[in-house]
């Protein structure tokens, strides 16, 4: 017995016809490719090939579980234990391609189980497992395609399946920053392709049931003027993307991106980090930073400013971060102080600037890709024009980041920042002299080393650094290992997509391939610092902004490629000073300084990493 309205399974062309099937297939590979592009696991773009097959496979579910006389719970539950058998092999053979079928689910199941255990069970902020990545986005495709077939085989509403790809693909292309236009263009097509040849059946069956005329005759009526359509309006689309002078649907997706950003920070730690991802738009920050394969190389305009003289060749300052979790730094213990516009918002703080070492200046600051609600400052955020969340690390209260609250629209900060060496302020016989007595909290906090942080090549590595350091004093040991992480040892690369590392620490994958980009330098000299006198560690920390733009006049332009990783070393009575290790002539102030450098004057080998606090 089978179904009401449900044909028996047949070898003969389906009561929808071939064409109807061959649109879903369409679309169901259209998501698979959609997703394969950007290689969103770690940028291993080999590790989603598998997703076309988890399409087809969904898809033949949905198509055949009809037509075998399935009621839509029959159909799901048979579906997804197929999706619990295969996909986790498909999963495994894409670790690793060679691997027998037990091999595969071996695979897959001792990577899931060590990827659940690092993040519930071994307190890991990060996973360096992959395999659960592809077992997620498999069963998305699978999934997704399984319903869209049965929403046109088995409910025969074409438009939900429509709706629901199209949803897995726009978030796809939000999330992306690859130029996926093609794949929209193409889904538009097939679906409104679909559309047509779906209204056209249910009119033919219209047609036989009341037994007028020719089926065949409005099936043709259908399909050609739906084809004209469907040609013209594409073609019309295409011409108004390349001519449009406005953008009037914007506002309804303003704001949306922010909202994207927020949740991706939220459950950042469970998903992979590759595929160009976008976060809806631009730089961001956040209360992670994490140390992927990739860094950003967007040329799109992340701010602009109005700045005063004083402020050239400053870093633009964000966030702060003071544990190192192997893959990641994070921003632990924080609290949020709120803070009325105006008022100031160190004030109380351990790191309130004095004034007889820092400048006081005022910029106001423009948003344009720059999504994040971290306030940006040269230097040491003192008061914003703007309501504020004051974020403090610790019982202490040590700056991570202000939070804008309400947007990104323009804004104007003071902000403190360091006076230049010649005003003899700060100078390296200055910080050489200063005490190593460190305030319990900022050890607490500032100088945790993690078990697996350093291998035998960061070990080595450090050894190397020691060797060349004039003294054992932390100034000294910074310098030196600031220089010699910008020497010609290491290659800047901010993309290291091919280069193969089997540690689970970024430090250790650094001091081993020697090539990286800014989180790498500088989490190496942040981890390396921390580890040199195990006795009384160096507190140091991780700091993320941008480098400085381009000037024309009073107005400075930062584009997203600016976007920079460095680090801040703690000096007793002089508070948190930056160094910055990039090497491979990243940013101006690099280049100077070791041109200074090499001239064998220890004082200006500082001054320019002075000012960017």
């Amino acid at each position: 017995m089978t179904t009401p309205g449900r044909e028996p399974f047949s070898l003969h062309r389906p009561a929808e016809g071939w064409t109807v099937l061959a649109l879903v297939v369409v679309l169901g590979l259209l998501l698979a490719w959609a997703i394969d592009d950007p290689a969103w696991v770690n940028g291993r773009a080999a590790l989603t090939d598998c997703l076309p097959a988890c399409a087809l496979l969904g898809i033949a579910v949905g198509f055949g579980g009809p037509k075998l006389g399935w009621g839509r719970w029959t159909t799901h539950v048979v579906g997804a234990l197929f999706a619990a058998l295969l996909v986790p092999l498909l999963a495994g053979m894409a670790m690793a391609p060679a691997a027998s079928i037990p091999d595969a689910f071996r695979i897959t199941a001792f990577g899931s189980v060590d990827a659940y255990l690092d993040l519930a069970w071994r307190g890991q902020a990060l996973t360096d497992q992959e395999v659960h990545y592809i077992l997620v986005l498999g069963g998305l495709v699978w999934g997704t395609m399984q319903f869209a077939a049965y929403a046109v085989f088995g409910h025969r509403r074409p438009l939900s399946a429509v709706v629901i790809v199209g949803l897995v693909l726009l978030t796809n292309m939000a999330l992306t920053g690859r130029d996926q236009l093609a794949y929209l263009i193409l889904f538009t097509a097939a679906s409104l392709f679909l559309l047509i040849a779906m209204h056209a059946f249910d009119e033919r069956a219209t047609w036989l049931r009341r037994r007028i005329g020719d089926p065949s005759q409005i099936s043709a009526l259908y399909l050609r003027g739906g084809t004209v359509f469907i040609v013209v309006a594409m073609v019309g689309s295409l011409v108004l993307t390349q001519r449009a002078a406005s953008a009037p649907l914007a506002g309804a997706w303003e704001g949306m991106d922010d909202q994207l950003i927020r949740i991706g920070q939220d459950l950042g730690r469970l998903f992979p980090v590759g595929g160009d991802f976008r976060g809806g738009g631009g730089v961001t920050f956040g209360p992670q930073a994490r140390i992927s394969d990739r860094w950003f190389n967007d040329p799109g305009v992340a701010f602009t400013a109005t700045v005063p003289p004083e402020t050239e060749d400053v870093k633009w300052r964000a966030a702060t971060y003071d544990t190192f979790g192997l893959q990641v730094w994070l921003q632990t213990g924080t609290t949020a102080v709120p803070v009325p516009a105006g008022s100031p918002l160190l004030a109380g703080t351990p790191e309130d600037p004095d004034p007889s070492f820092t400048i006081d200046t005022r910029v106001t600051v423009r948003p344009d890709d720059y999504h994040d609600d971290l306030l940006l400052a040269p230097g040491a955020p003192t008061a914003v024009d703007r309501a504020a969340n004051l974020l403090l690390s610790g019982d202490d209260g040590w700056f991570a980041g202000v939070s804008l609250p309400g947007g990104r629209s323009e804004y104007t900060v003071a902000s403190s920042i360091l006076r230049p060496f010649e005003d003899e302020a700060i100078t390296g016989n200055r910080l050489t002299a200063a005490p190593e007595t460190y305030p319990a909290d900022i050890v607490a906090r500032y100088t945790d080393v993690p078990d697996e942080a350093m291998g035998p090549a960061a070990t080595e590595l450090l050894q190397a650094i020691l060797d060349t350091a004039k003294s054992p004093d932390p100034y000294d040991l910074a310098v030196a290992m600031q220089d010699y992480l910008r020497s010609s040892r290491f290659t800047y690369n901010a993309d290291i997509t091919g280069v193969e590392c089997d540690a689970s620490s970024a430090v250790e994958c650094f001091a081993r391939t020697q090539q990286g980009y800014c989180l790498h330098y500088a989490s190496t000299m942040a981890i390396l610092l921390r580890a040199a006198n195990l006795e009384n560690p160096i507190p140091t920390r991780l700091v993320q902004g941008f480098l400085p733009g381009t000037r024309l006049g009073n107005t400075e332009t930062v584009v997203n490629s600016n976007a920079h990783a460095w680090v801040e070393v703690y000096f007793p009575g002089y508070g948190w000073i930056p160094f910055d290790p990039t090497g491979g002539g990243v940013g101006p102030q690099a280049l100077r300084l070791l041109a200074r450098a090499a001239r064998g004057s220890m004082r200006d080998a500082l001054s320019l990493s002075d000012q960017a606090i």
